[in-house]
């Protein structure tokens, strides 16, 4: 038994040497940490950020003023005033995403009880954006409107108020879930890609040649590696449920997701960092993984004792 620890402790500081030494895999292990990331985190957002917003203000009163005032970074920037005739040219040139309208006579009309309307436009050629950035436009001008109301007008009670508290992320920023599950998207690639690069490196050294005899070119060798491991690595990133939910899976697909541990470590992690769960909340993720981890290692170490009994 020592033997054997001794061994393992060896042949591992000898892969450790092998790795250090081998500097393009050295530079991927620190990218894949730090700006892979960084850009997986805030590369992508779901909410609006740093939009540019104008207004055409026809009524010149207390309430558009109120309104043009309450917009500012760092979902939006700070607005612009613009004449009516300006706005088409200028979202055609891309000045701004976001254009609103406040017609004449809006305050008096809206005290009269007429219903007045405030047209917004939107460049929707950022489709994402544009969509959630209208629903924030018509949320805060909801909010102001309803609350300069009641500083001037006597209203009865409201039949329903609805109160919306976000639990574990209450401003909602996605880098927060997204920069968590970047980091265990990285940590299941480097698996796959250091275990398979060490035993590429081994096996290689002494079977290389006999791909060179063989009626292929060095180009159809390296990318035949490139896209199989490309597309499994894939596969388990898409399946981890850090990109698209689980949930939302077909019936006969989520049952597949149960033995990929990566669909664990996602949802065991949100569990641990984001809701603060103990133990009893995620010991049958832990449970799974360690159970499919230990099917493969036993499978790996079979096939790797009749390797080297064939070698032999």
């Amino acid at each position: 038994m020592k033997t054997t620890l001794q061994n393992i402790y060896h042949l591992g500081l000898k892969e450790i040497r092998s790795l250090v030494s081998d500097k393009v895999m050295v530079l991927f292990v620190v990218y894949a940490f730090t700006l892979a990331i960084q850009v997986q985190a805030t590369g992508t957002s779901s909410e609006v950020n740093n939009a540019s917003i104008a207004f055409v203000d026809e009524d010149q009163s207390a309430l558009s003023k109120e309104l043009f005032n309450a917009f500012y970074p760092p979902r939006f920037q700070f607005p612009e005033y613009i004449d009516a005739s300006q706005v088409q040219s200028m979202m055609d040139q891309g000045r701004f995403m976001f254009a609103v309208a406040i017609p004449p006579q809006f305050e008096r009309d809206l005290r009269a009880g007429r219903n007045p309307t405030i047209q917004v436009n939107i460049d929707a050629t950022a489709m994402q954006q544009a969509g959630i950035g209208a629903g924030y436009i018509r949320s805060i001008v909801s909010d102001r409107i309803s609350g300069f109301l009641k500083r001037t007008e006597e209203t009865g009670p409201k039949p329903l108020q609805l109160v919306v508290r976000r639990l574990f992320n209450p401003n909602a920023v996605s880098s927060w879930f997204k920069s968590v599950v970047a980091i265990i998207n990285q940590i299941s690639l480097l698996t796959v890609i250091l275990t398979g690069a060490a035993v590429i490196r081994e096996r290689e050294h002494g079977t290389l040649e006999h791909l060179l005899v063989m009626p292929l070119t060095a180009f159809e060798i390296a990318m035949a590696k490139v896209w199989a491991n490309s597309l499994v690595i894939l596969v388990l990133m898409l399946l981890s449920g850090g990109s698209t939910p689980v949930e939302s899976m077909p019936n006969w697909l989520q049952a597949l997701t149960y033995f990929l541990p990566a669909r664990h470590f996602v949802s065991f992690s949100q569990v641990i960092i984001y809701r603060g769960g103990g133990f009893g909340a995620v010991w049958k993720q832990f449970a799974m993984v360690t159970g499919v981890g230990l099917t493969f290692f036993i499978y790996s170490l079979t096939l790797f004792r009749k390797s080297i009994a064939v070698t032999k």
